[in-house]
């Protein structure tokens, strides 16, 4: 008779076994030569950003974490990201229930992020990929970016031709985000090409849209962010996207905000000079991708009574002020406004994605907005050689 128990028993406890298994998902991180820095796990659940856990790191040269995550309701897939607080890798992380997805890094190596290994997720896999084509896609462009402005500013012959190579590997930059848009069945990836528009300067047509709503038609929230994005798309023109709602010639209502030592800052403080405001998060990719423009724009036109007003809406401090460090860019004033999307700058200019900036004048009149990379610094050169100070 024991036997005859015995044998569901051990039925049920595998099935229960197995039950578990398929309503979470595990991560096991394998680190060699570690640091001494944090380790935040965060998931992304619809609006909100979920801080999981913190791991200090740096205990052992070599680490082993695993991290164990249940997941709720009837959700396909968690969206993720691993943030270090000094360096690490880098790349979101989208895990199907059930998963068990392998890291291993070495943070020894210079290009710990290119040589990270990801095993026993698919989409992770997937993005990690397409996000180290962005990256390499990314640094052809800055370095023909570079070529045609050096000789642009040098009065070179060639320009014409540097500009056509500027612009193809531009054009391959697009098409690469636009075609993951268009191909993946993984909102997470959606999302993520979508907040991009207004950074790389590409949108979708209006059969595009109709499209991906189709595809993500059981999931509301996926369909509420499509239907943001086309909705800001200006009529007739699928490439025109309005990040916010400030017009050229208008005047930027004045805020005051902290700066990094608490004090605080009023825009209005600096009437009288050129000032770019910059709107960003140190999560923001696009956002930390142009801080090397902004750096040359101090560079270059810094005697032009020409300044940079960075307006970050972290909601975590000490990501902020890493970020401010990793960059390079304590000659900028920096500001924040630490509510995330419920700043109170992001519900005054209507801001919909970042990075968003705008240019004044000594006025304090917007003379242009959302100037990015290249075509900021070419503007910029135009503006300080038309004024002489």
């Amino acid at each position: 008779m024991k036997k005859i128990i015995l044998i569901p028993l051990v039925f049920f406890a595998s099935v229960n076994v197995f039950s578990q298994l398929k309503n979470n998902v595990n991560i096991n991180f394998d680190i060699k030569n570690s640091i001494s820095q944090k380790l935040d796990v965060y998931l992304y659940k619809d609006e909100n950003v979920i801080l999981l856990k913190t791991f200090q790191l740096g205990i052992k040269p070599n680490e082993n974490i695993n991290i164990i995550i249940p997941v709720e309701g009837k959700e396909k897939e968690l969206s993720m990201t691993l943030n270090f607080s000094n360096h690490g890798p880098s790349g979101k992380l989208i895990l199907i229930p059930g998963e068990q997805l392998f890291i291993s890094t070495d943070l020894s190596d210079s290009h710990y992020f290119e040589n990270t290994t990801y095993k026993g997720s698919r989409l992770t896999q997937e993005f990690i990929d397409f996000s180290k084509s962005n990256v390499k896609l990314g640094k052809e462009y800055v370095k023909s970016k570079n070529n045609y402005m050096d000789a642009l500013m040098a009065g070179k012959s060639d320009t014409v031709i540097l500009k056509h190579i500027r612009d193809s590997i531009n054009t391959l930059r697009i098409n690469h985000q636009r075609n993951l848009g268009l191909i993946t069945n993984s909102p997470a990836m959606l999302q993520f090409v979508l907040a991009g528009t207004g950074a790389y300067g590409y949108n979708f047509s209006s059969a595009e849209y109709q499209m991906l709503k189709e595809k993500f038609k059981d999931d509301p929230y996926t369909i509420k962010i499509i239907n943001a994005y086309e909705s800001s798309t200006v009529p007739g023109n699928d490439n025109s996207y309005e990040i916010n709602a400030v017009k050229t010639g208008s005047y930027l209502t004045d805020f005051t905000l902290p700066d990094r030592q608490g004090k605080q800052v009023s825009l209005s403080l600096f009437k009288g000079k050129y000032v770019l405001v910059d709107i960003w998060s140190s999560w923001c990719v696009p956002c930390r991708e142009e801080m090397p423009y902004l750096k040359e724009a101090q560079q270059r036109f810094g005697k032009n009574n020409f300044m940079i007003l960075t307006v970050s809406i972290d909601e975590k401090h000490d990501s902020w002020t890493t970020a401010i460090e990793k960059d390079g860019t304590k000659e900028f004033i920096h500001l924040i406004d630490d509510k995330g999307w419920n700043s109170s700058i992001v519900k005054e200019y209507q801001i919909k994605a970042i990075p968003s900036n705008f240019l004044i004048d000594p006025s304090g009149k917007v003379i242009a907005k959302d100037i990015r990379g290249e075509d900021m610094l070419m503007l910029l050169s135009g503006l300080f050689i038309k004024n002489t100070f």
